[in-house]
């Protein structure tokens, strides 16, 4: 009855208000979150979890039939390049994370498409996250649009109160409004506002370090995508200003991580390249002084990243200047160099340790094309490598049906370059790093394969602004529809059939009744070696685990039982996800009954301290 009560309500209010279209998008932004925090709240999750999706799909119903009837303007004011790619790239990587088993692996696709929007902080719990999962791309649609169409003064006040990743959602359309120039015909003053907010704020927000740190890396990939898209806009329109903007984004993207230098490397790199081409030299020089300055600050030092950035990019622009009579040349000695570079260390490797090589070779194909998770973590998946494919296979379309503009064009070539690029530098790092490495060395090198995440949603964010800019009428609402059925299907799929829920109903059928307050530690022997153990407060993910002693491969050393005990002080409960015979051996004196002591396994504290079964 609850339910239907909150449909039958959202109906009336939403017919209510159709046509003033900013009071609906502000309705059913406000609706979703308070109704899913007030059950949520009172402990009643699933009915907050069905409420989200209830209201999520007449939401979307009701504004499409809404934007439909008031196309043209909602195509100027809604549908906006960093939006569209925003919501796409997260959708795609949200049916692609079908089957991630999250608790295991903190850097899953789920997670990394998923910038919680609402209620950040160190131990979100999990019921609270996945609302705010369901809900994120019709609030970002919601709130990017009340940002355009508001006053500044609140603009300003509210993406101020907002130190997480809704201030860069909030921010992603600034620039295509700006670009366009709807509001300078009306409204001077209030168009210089947001430029100023487009181009101060943006920097500014980098150095904020509440959002998780795999949600940096979608946000670096919008960062760029949009550099790319607002460069080739400046590029069509020849406007300064809008040139300005445009590095605001790459220097965000710069600042967002300090792994992001590879990436601005190689796309300032390319559009240095075609600066250079169409003979705007001083522009190219700006480009770079821009970037370098904002580093230099950034890290209150010339490191060697900054000087990796200045030295390539004064190699690209010399050698543009060098061949700036001719395309195809400049085409062919960056390529001749790379191939140079590359392929010389390959040949010493293949020549002195083909076997190790070979070997190395192998197991990059192997985890190219599998969906399990190797000893060096998750490298690079064909679900990254076929969102490329995905992207170039539906921008031929669109220029085969559609005469593409050379600018853009140009943008989509770049993004393509710089992904094939972190593809191929991903592959060299893979083949002659990986195997020497030893087990900590190899992780950091695998924490590198994140950003092929970067890679991918910095290629959506440019794919779907073509898409957006030249297939109008009905192929932007078969997108959209396409959307609205991934949010509802995919999302109440992935909640009800997820990989956690045997863990979820351990601890429930055991008579636990939890909410908000409970605090319930999770044990679990990574991979099933006795080399670490993750800690996280369930139902919480497993992100901020603790990682114990690591040793050797094959080492035996756990961290101590008064450390064990220390971690897990804070805690009413203990789930047991694994165990080894280690584990009995050394923790034992811990529980009441050492017989007791199982996998899969609910435990909580009795009054000496001693863990006892539950289930």
């Amino acid at each position: 009855m609850i339910i239907c009560g909150v449909f039958v309500c959202a109906a009336v209010l939403a017919y209510r208000f159709q046509k003033k279209i900013d009071y609906f998008i502000a309705f059913s932004m406000i609706l979703m979150t308070l109704i899913s925090y007030l059950f949520l709240q009172i402990g009643h999750i699933e009915i907050g979890l069905f409420c989200v999706i209830g209201i999520n799909i007449l939401a979307m119903v009701i504004f499409i039939l809404i934007c439909l009837k008031n196309s043209d303007a909602v195509n100027k004011y809604v549908f906006t390049p960093g939006l569209w790619g925003t919501i796409f790239a997260v959708a795609f990587f949200y049916i692609f994370s079908q089957g991630v088993d999250i608790s295991k692996t903190v850097d899953s696709f789920f997670w990394v498409g998923t910038p919680k929007l609402l209620y950040y902080s160190d131990d979100i719990e999990f019921a609270r996250t996945r609302v705010i999962n369901i809900i994120h791309p019709l609030l970002l649609c919601n709130w990017g649009y009340l940002v355009e169409k508001t006053c500044v003064s609140w603009n300003d006040s509210m993406l101020l109160l907002s130190k997480n990743t809704l201030m860069f959602s909030a921010l992603l359309p600034l620039g295509d409004v700006i670009a366009n120039k709807e509001l300078s015909k009306t409204n001077p003053q209030k168009q210089f506002a947001i430029f100023l907010l487009a181009s101060l704020l943006i920097p500014c927000m980098s150095f904020f370090d509440e959002y998780n740190q795999f949600d940096a890396d979608v946000i670096l990939g919008v960062m760029l995508g949009m550099g790319l898209v607002l460069f080739a806009t400046a590029i069509k329109k020849d406007d300064f200003i809008i040139h300005i903007i445009a590095m605001s984004y790459i220097v965000a993207a710069l600042l967002t991580k300090r792994s992001g230098v590879i990436f601005v490397v190689l796309i300032l790199c390319g559009i240095i390249f075609l600066l250079c081409n169409k003979k705007q030299l001083k522009l190219s020089f700006l480009y770079i002084i821009v970037n370098f300055s904002f580093y230099v600050i950034s890290q209150l030092t010339v490191s060697k990243y900054a000087l990796a950035i200045a030295g390539t990019l004064i190699f690209g622009l010399a050698l543009s200047y060098a061949f700036r009579n001719s395309l195809v040349r400049k085409v062919w000695c960056i390529a001749l160099v790379i191939f140079a570079i590359v392929g010389s260390v390959g040949f010493y490797f293949w020549m002195n340790k083909s076997d190790y090589y070979r070997e190395a070779s192998l197991l990059y194909i192997h985890t190219i094309f599998t969906t399990g998770y190797s000893h060096v973590g998750n490298f690079i998946k064909l679900s990254l490598v076929a969102f490329g494919i995905i992207c170039f296979v539906i921008y031929c379309g669109v220029r085969y049906k559609q005469l593409v503009k050379k600018e853009d064009n140009e943008a989509f070539i770049l993004a393509c370059l710089t992904y094939f690029a972190y593809l191929f530098i991903m592959l060299f790092l893979y083949v002659v790093l990986i195997i020497p490495a030893n087990w900590h060395y190899g992780m950091v090198l695998a924490a590198i394969d994140r950003y092929m995440v970067t890679a991918v949603i910095m290629l959506l964010c440019v794919t779907f602004y073509i898409i957006v800019q030249y297939c109008k009428n009905g192929a932007i609402y078969v997108l959209f529809i396409c959307l609205a059925l991934s949010d509802v299907l995919g999302f109440s799929k992935y909640i009800l059939e997820r990989n956690e829920a045997p863990k979820y109903d351990a601890v429930t059928d055991s008579g636990i009744v939890l909410d908000m307050d409970t605090n319930i530690g999770y044990i679990d022997l990574k991979n099933g070696r006795s080399m670490a153990f993750e800690f996280a407060m369930y139902p919480a993910k497993s992100t901020n685990a603790f990682s114990g002693h690591e040793v050797e491969e094959n080492g035996d050393e756990l961290i101590s039982k008064e450390e064990l005990e220390s971690r897990l002080s804070g805690n009413e409960y203990i789930y047991i996800d694994s165990i080894t015979d280690g584990f009995v051996s050394k923790y034992s004196s811990m529980f009441l009954n050492a017989d007791d002591i199982k996998a899969k396994a609910v435990y909580e504290f009795n009054e000496d301290g001693k863990l006892i079964l539950i289930k």
